[in-house]
């Protein structure tokens, strides 16, 4: 007999989420957290999730569809994505947005900090810090509030069980014991492999050098487990980009995605401008990573104000990794740049 009907693995964003759906079916779900304490990459997230239709939207006066959102990603991502998948995402959205809200108790807000590159419409939600700490915190609020979903933290998931050609149940380890934890469904929601070095060589070398600032428990071992069962693997070579980031010893703060929209620029060693800035943030990692010596984003006052309003940007500031006063030549000798460069490049872009 199944201990439960659900073994969720990992605690994160789609993990949490799908344990709190289950239990409003009315599922018994076991939610396995490796380590509660560490960072996840809800947590070091944004928290802006995307939703089209929402009434969030319809209140604000914003014209947006699932079939619209849908179509934003085809064009972003030039139909890579299979057309069931992207109807089961962009459909499953909007319910989602209202499920948080309705059931689960989460306070949600439509977005309006900034404009994100590939939406052709404001679809960004968030709970009122716009923050993935905070949108963490209120979800791990409500799943304890529901009996049938049981927390396992220090639960290290290290295989699936399988009978008879299907999935059964999950292996797991934690506190030195091991046992089996059998369930008719599994969901795996242990992230991607950001943290696993030998798998973003092989799958995404573009990126394979870049510092990883997700979770380090995003190893990617939930994938090798589907591979060995004759699961297809897709678009391993995509990744979310993180070009915006102050950088710290071996760690670094994210900025968020909102500055390039707020009319930021950045330059290289040189003082030059290398790229749009608005390509959207995945893009313009290769752009960043390309340049000897990093690249310097520089915003006015009223960009400062308006980023404020996100969890990621008030880190950076907050851990003083935000340089600001002076006029070009103070930047230009903070930065070790070219002064009079510097000075033309600001002078040539837009708000500056």
């Amino acid at each position: 007999m199944a201990d439960w009907d659900l073994v969720v693995v990992g605690a994160g964003a789609a993990g949490m989420l799908g344990a709190l759906r289950a239990e409003a079916g009315g599922a018994r779900v076991a939610l396995l957290e490796r380590d509660a304490a560490a960072s996840s990459n809800l947590a070091l997230s944004g928290g802006l999730f995307s939703a089209a239709g929402s009434r969030w939207q319809q209140a604000a006066g914003v014209e947006d569809s699932p079939a619209r959102f849908a179509a934003d990603i085809a064009e972003k991502t030039a139909n890579r994505v299979p057309p069931l998948l992207l109807r089961s995402v962009t459909e499953g959205a909007r319910e989602a947005a209202h499920f948080l809200a309705d059931v689960a108790g989460l306070p949600i807000h439509l977005s309006r900090t900034a404009h994100f590159p590939g939406h052709s419409a404001p679809r960004l939600h968030a709970t009122p810090a716009e923050s993935g700490t905070e949108l963490c915190a209120l979800l791990r609020a409500a799943v304890r509030r529901r009996a049938r979903i049981t927390w396992m933290d220090g639960a290290d998931a290290t295989g699936l069980l399988t009978e008879g050609g299907r999935v059964a149940g999950v292996e797991v380890s934690g506190q030195g014991t091991r046992r089996s934890l059998a369930a008719p469904w599994v969901l795996l929601a242990n992230g991607g492999f950001g943290g696993g070095a030998e798998l973003r060589a092989r799958y995404m070398p573009e990126a394979a050098a870049a510092l990883h600032v997700g979770s380090g428990a995003s190893d990617g071992r939930g994938i090798g487990w589907m591979q060995r069962l004759g699961a297809a693997l897709l678009c391993m070579d995509s990744y979310q980009g993180q070009p915006h980031l102050c950088r710290e010893g071996q760690g670094a703060e994210r900025l968020g995605a909102a500055l390039p929209a707020l009319g930021a620029v950045m330059v290289n060693a040189t003082g030059h401008r290398f790229a749009a800035e608005d390509m959207g943030p995945s893009e313009l990692t290769a752009h960043v990573l390309a340049q000897p010596g990093g690249a310097v984003e520089i915003w006015d006052a009223a960009a400062q104000e308006a980023a404020l309003r996100q969890g990621p940007f008030r880190a950076a500031v907050e851990a003083g990794l935000i340089w600001g006063g002076g006029g070009v030549a103070a930047l230009a000798a903070r930065f070790g740049l070219p002064e009079q460069t510097l000075a033309q490049t600001l002078a040539e872009a837009a708000g500056f």
